[in-house]
């Protein structure tokens, strides 16, 4: 119940969402309302902008790769990511990993994009993507590279998301997560995507925000075999993860554990990448 709540808005352009957000000092942005509030006490929450009348829907692909509009649904993502070839191979399974109906339905890439929490499947693989987020406030629309550290996260601060930029190229991309049920947080993710010896490799819920942390060992690794793998690669790729990985603890899992698991999840990705049998 929203015990304060005195104003509610429904901006139909850009300007008048931008004069209700004030910076960030004017309300709370509403997408989707997946995760109204997750970061404060909705019981404090004085007015709502609700940005669903803003023209953030599209999704389009050509010569020049994807643009996802911010308002898109996860469910909608997933759907037409399947068609959009290897290279984005990875979007779908990381769109689609909640397999509960209401949240695919209504949860959105801008929702998603902007959490700074550590459990969200998208930003793994959108920083092995190479995304841009395309922001908006008063001094204009821009294009920042997608965040994977706090500083990325504050350049943020007072922006609308419009919507997302995945530039176009070859190669594959991968994604896998690990939970103690299906529809449950993950306790660890990892994304990967390769082309002949270009790599970029991540993985989530590495601490207690959305920070992700950069295998640039496991990157090293492929970038010297190109496409002569040895025969050992996973055991390779394996202790090289887990000399880039912290062990991270939180009630969920050990530190220990949550290392050796997404070390594995990284060298489940790449064997999908190389179009090898992936064990589970």
């Amino acid at each position: 119940m929203y015990l304060a709540l005195e104003r509610y808005t429904r901006p139909s352009s850009v300007a008048e969402a931008l004069a209700a957000y004030a910076g960030g000092k004017g309300g709370v942005l509403l997408g989707g309302g997946s995760t109204l509030n997750v970061e404060g006490n909705h019981e404090e929450v004085e007015h709502v902008i609700d940005l669903q009348g803003l023209p953030w829907k599209q999704l389009a692909s050509g010569a020049q790769g994807v643009e996802v509009g911010a308002l898109v649904s996860l469910r909608a993502l997933g759907r037409a990511a399947a068609a959009w070839g290897p290279r984005f191979a990875a979007i779908a399974p990381a769109a689609l990993a909640y397999p509960v109906v209401g949240l695919l339905n209504r949860a959105t890439v801008g929702g998603r994009v902007m959490l700074d929490r550590n459990d969200v499947d998208l930003h793994p693989v959108l920083a092995a993507l190479d995304a841009r987020l395309l922001v908006v406030d008063d001094a204009g629309e821009r294009a920042l590279p997608f965040p994977t550290d706090a500083a990325g996260r504050r350049a943020l601060a007072g922006c609308l998301l419009r919507g997302l930029q995945l530039p176009a190229g070859g190669g594959r991309s991968s994604f896998h997560r690990h939970a103690r049920i299906q529809v449950d947080r993950p306790l660890c993710n990892a994304a990967a995507w390769v082309e002949g010896s270009e790599a970029r490799v991540f993985a989530g819920v590495q601490g207690p925000d959305a920070a992700l942390t950069r295998l640039g060992a496991v990157e090293g690794k492929l970038s010297g075999w190109g496409d002569q793998r040895p025969p050992d690669w996973r055991g390779q790729v394996r202790e090289a993860a887990l000399a880039d990985l912290v062990a991270y603890e939180d009630p969920w899992a050990s530190g220990t554990y949550r290392q050796d698991v997404t070390a594995t999840l990284v060298v489940r990705c790449l064997a999908e990448v190389f179009g090898e049998a992936v064990s589970e």
